[in-house]
């Protein structure tokens, strides 16, 4: 019984993808966005509040690979205090540095001084707060970024799914257009072998009437023509890795490599089959044949 590949389990997974989480109160402001990119490998840029301590960050970054696997990703925590601590105490030393040095420089440009040190308080370590916070993160709080962070990675991976059906659809299109021209090519073959008849045929007339010519080379030579002329297996193999790619799409576990692999071997089919076809239509099919191929390779380096 015929295997309907189309209702199966869609489990292709989509390396590109986006999350965000937020959590706000009178308090704090936590925002924790995930992007991410196709690539052959894990390749993670953090970038986090100074609060949070390399353990801290550490312990995100396993999360992130645990959850995404692979891809390009960019995460990004934004933590902001809205009260500032009743023992804040401000680095006047660094001020002091940043105003005089900004001040030298804008009068150097002739540019306007008049809101440089409302823009000094706003740089970098000009405050203790984090000081003021004892070890930083309090354990509440740091709370609050890992459950933020696990839902901004959830939702990634929705969005990821999201994406694998689409391209679950872009390959099923495309397998389907190549068993359509092939079984062009089958119906192609009939007049194919009547022509290479034909030639053979015409082939054997010229030697009837060439009295020198050697028979065991001929019949060598003829052995060797018609054996490479023959594309029974190339179509019989093409159609197995076609409904194999198609299997593989149902697997359980992400299968990007697996799908890579058979469509290098099914592009091996392709062009063999149009080296020795030997006729000016199945050639045009083949053609067809391997744009549909490049369309599966270009969305196969976007899947885990």
């Amino acid at each position: 019984m015929r295997k309907n590949y189309f209702i199966a389990k869609i489990m292709i997974v989509s390396m590109t993808g986006f999350g965000r989480s937020l959590y706000d109160d009178e308090q704090i402001s936590i925002i924790a966005e995930v992007k991410t990119l196709n690539s052959k490998y894990f390749d993670a840029m953090l970038k986090t509040s100074r609060y949070l301590t390399p353990e801290h960050e550490l312990e995100i970054r396993n999360l992130i690979q645990e959850t995404l696997e692979r891809g390009k990703i960019n995460f990004h925590i934004e933590y902001h205090l809205k009260k500032v601590n009743p023992t804040l105490q401000l680095n006047t030393e660094l001020i002091t540095n940043y105003y005089q040095q900004l001040k030298t420089l804008a009068e150097q440009l002739e540019a306007s001084t008049q809101d440089l040190f409302r823009w000094v308080l706003q740089l970098p370590d000009v405050n203790n707060q984090a000081a003021a916070q004892g070890d930083g993160l309090s354990e509440e709080d740091w709370a609050k970024v890992i459950s933020l962070s696990k839902e901004a990675l959830q939702k990634c991976t929705t969005f990821r799914k999201e994406e694998g059906k689409k391209l679950e659809k872009v390959f099923e299109q495309a397998i389907q257009k190549i068993k359509t021209l092939l079984q062009e090519v089958e119906k192609q073959e009939p007049n194919r072998q009547q022509h290479i008849r034909q030639r053979l045929l015409n082939r054997l007339q010229e030697i009837n009437n060439d009295e020198n010519y050697d028979k065991n080379r001929f019949e060598q030579e003829m052995i060797y023509y018609i054996e490479k002329l023959d594309i029974a297996e190339e179509k019989q193999r093409l159609a197995s890795h076609l409904n194999y790619f198609l299997n593989t799409l149902s697997l359980p576990e992400n299968s990007g490599k697996k799908l890579h692999f058979v469509a290098q071997e099914i592009g091996r089919e392709i062009n063999t089959l149009g080296a020795k076809a030997n006729d000016a239509l199945i050639q045009q099919f083949v053609v067809q044949m391997k744009e549909e191929l490049e369309k599966i390779k270009e969305q196969l380096a976007n899947i885990i």
